[in-house]
């Protein structure tokens, strides 16, 4: 009888310890459950965030080619003159693009940038090449773009091939080819997270990425672990993709310890009552936990994604306004040269022809005083245009333009116009070119919208305080005119009318945009009347400062500079023959007695073989580059005159000129009298 209490408390302790044991092991096994379910969830969030932001970078870096060969058909081949230096920057900007290249339509490489680690392609014939013949016909003849499989480059390497095609007015000019590397900035998504693995394939079935290649090997986990994506290339569903993203096994560390023997131990000694209450706590306190890690974790990329996204944005809008800046201005200027050539060659009386080379020169100047602003493309993303002060009479710079524009207005049949005081030639410091830039928008704006009667064009100034100058343009047509409620909105960019105006009157809207820009820059100001009809009258107001005083305002003495150096021998080292004649025959003509090599190494070696007192050098050559070539002929003779003489004009090559030791830095085209003012500086420092 005194057993049975015993048997009973024993079998009651039993049933405890098996019930006990029960509920600790489920509320551990549901335990574990939910962590699974939270990895899960944590790796298909974050595996569609990275494969977002993968494609977000291809694509952003595809755009990128696609804009460079609509800015080829945009302006119906122009750019291609000056295709090398923006491929080049682009090379420089974006460290996925390895190289660009210009395929003809006879599937020649007819060049690439950079050239240097790329020149074995040079002149390739691509249909030598099995792999690129179908695939580049294909882009061809379907008007899109084309991309490889992650192939092997001849000139070594390992890239994506992507051919634009470009085409002009439905004939076939050849392809913009671009080797892409995407591996460098994909690399950035995982400098610091190391619980993630991601492994990247072309639509070969080629692994071309993998985010740790000293452990590129899939770990072993659950497939459901593995997080498989598909990312949509170029945006038009015809090329896809994959990519895996997987946990490490530092992911897993929490959960082991977890698993691990002595939690197992505690939680089946743990009271019912407890562990339920455990349970419940640490579920919820996870959950929270791990919702507020995820969230942070999302808000962190989608910040990124969209600053990503803003900066790709930027960079197309500021690419897209350069191209249009850059069509709407060098146009008309490059029309009006090609014009008075044709004009000179036609026209055999020297008067006139001297009359047509003195406005080739004003044309050519403005030319390359816009060259030297539009095509600086870090300057104009920066907002580092700058204002430039040089001597110059307003008043003669307006009759150069008209008389420039004269014969566009006559084949129009509308007059121009131009009426000044009689004392209006004075002289002022300030931008010359930038001036002329806004009084040849304005003259060329109203050409454009008048069909009959006349432009005419008012000048005046007025002296202010101390020395300075008020000139004053007025710019009056009687042309289509603009309603009053669309005043306010012509000083906009790409602005005009409406679309049966942008039909009618070519242009891109520009212009006005830039009038406004500069004279606003130069501290003016632009006051627009108009009535619908009848015409429209533009007033800009700038200062300049008075050059010259009242006593000797009409007598302007100009520094007597050299130009005879006779007896006096130069040494031009330029690969390029045509430059090599232009500059031979300046110097020629100052006295000179010339000697030109083509590459930096025999410069170096006429040098030390010879005596010269001026040395000309190109930058950019084949076999030895100017920068080293002038460092070696200063170590021969460190009182060496060197002037250099490039068509780069980055402020990084004349800061490495400076770094070398030379002081003088000119850039092509250059005028005889800037090539005299340089060298008269140069012999007479060198002597003092």
């Amino acid at each position: 009888m005194q057993q049975r209490p015993l048997f009973l408390h024993l079998l009651l302790s039993f049933a405890v310890f098996v019930l006990t044991t029960t509920g600790s092991l489920w509320i551990w096994l549901q335990y574990q459950q939910d962590i699974e379910q939270e990895h899960r969830e944590t790796i298909n969030t974050l595996g569609e965030n990275t494969r977002s932001r993968i494609w977000g970078t291809i694509n952003t870096d595809i755009d990128q080619l696609k804009n460079f060969s609509n800015r080829i058909q945009f302006t119906r081949g122009d750019f291609m003159s000056f295709w090398q230096q923006d491929a080049l920057q682009l090379v420089r900007l974006d460290s996925s693009i390895l190289f660009i290249e210009w395929i003809d339509s006879n599937m020649i490489i007819q060049d690439v940038v950079p050239f240097k680690r790329n020149r074995d392609v040079h002149q390739l014939d691509l249909s030598t090449v099995d792999y690129r013949v179908e695939p580049w016909r294909n882009a061809v003849r379907e008007k899109r773009l084309n991309v490889t499989s992650w192939v092997n480059l001849l000139q070594g390497g390992q890239a994506f091939l992507m051919d634009s095609p470009v085409w002009i007015d439905s004939v076939f000019y050849g392809t913009i080819t671009a080797g892409f590397d995407f591996t460098h900035d994909i690399n950035h998504f995982f400098e610091d997270n190391a619980n993630y693995h991601i492994h990247l394939y072309d639509q070969s079935e080629v692994q071309f990425y993998c985010s740790d290649p000293a452990t590129c090997e899939q770990i072993e986990v659950k497939e459901e672990f593995v997080f498989n994506g598909l990312i949509n290339v170029n945006n038009d569903n015809s090329l896809w993709w994959k990519m895996k993203f997987y946990p490490t096994k530092h992911f897993f560390t929490e959960y082991a310890r977890l698993n691990s023997s002595i939690s197992l131990a505690l939680s089946l000694f743990l009271g019912l009552t407890l562990s339920i209450a455990l349970y419940f706590i640490l579920k919820t306190n996870r959950q929270e936990k791990a919702t507020k890690a995820i969230n942070e974790r999302l808000e962190t990329l989608n910040e990124t994604l969209e600053l990503e996204k803003e900066r790709a944005e930027e960079g197309s809008r500021v690419k897209s306004e350069f191209l249009s800046n850059m069509s709407h201005e060098i146009r008309t200027p490059l029309n009006i040269i090609q014009g008075l050539i044709q004009l000179v060659s036609e026209n055999k009386n020297e008067t006139k022809q001297t009359e047509y080379i003195e406005l080739l020169k004003h044309s050519t100047a403005n030319l390359l005083g816009l060259l030297n602003n539009i095509l600086d493309i870090d300057r104009i993303e920066a907002g580092l245009v700058t204002v430039q002060q040089e001597r110059f009479q307003p008043v003669k710079k307006i009759e150069a333009l008209t008389q420039i524009f004269q014969q566009g207005f006559s084949q129009k049949g509308v007059a121009l116009k131009f009426e000044t005081p009689e004392d209006s030639k004075v002289w002022v410091t300030g931008d010359e070119v930038k001036f002329a830039q806004i009084i040849s928008n304005f003259i060329q704006n109203a050409l454009k919208f008048t069909d009959e009667g006349s432009v005419s064009i008012f000048y005046e100034h007025y002296a202010q305080r101390g020395e300075e100058v008020e000139v004053m343009v007025r710019v009056k047509d009687t042309g289509i005119g603009i309603p009053n409620d669309r005043l306010a909105q012509i000083f906009e960019r790409f602005s005009q009318l409406d679309s049966g105006f942008r039909k009618r009157y070519s242009g891109t809207g520009l212009g006005l945009s830039i009038n406004y820009e500069l004279v606003k820059l130069m501290g003016g100001d632009i006051v627009v009347t108009s009535e619908v009809g009848k015409g429209t009258e533009f007033v800009v107001t700038l200062n300049f400062q008075d050059d010259i005083t009242a006593q000797a305002q009409s007598e302007y003495v100009e520094p007597v500079l050299r130009t005879d150096f006779s007896g006096m021998r130069c040494l031009i080292v330029e690969d390029n023959q045509l430059n090599v004649l232009v500059v031979s025959k300046m110097v020629e003509n100052l006295g000179f007695k010339w000697h030109a090599v083509e590459d930096g190494e025999k410069g170096v070696n006429a040098f030390g073989e010879d005596t010269y007192d001026l040395v000309i050098m190109d930058l950019h050559m084949p076999v030895m580059d100017g920068l080293t070539a002038s460092k070696l002929i200063l170590q021969m003779d460190e009182k060496a005159r060197i002037l250099m003489l490039s068509a780069n004009v980055t402020k990084e090559a004349i800061e490495q000129s400076k770094q070398v030791g030379i002081q003088y830095y000119l850039t092509k085209p250059v005028s005889k009298e800037k090539l005299i003012e340089v060298i008269n500086q140069l012999i007479t420092e060198t002597h003092t």
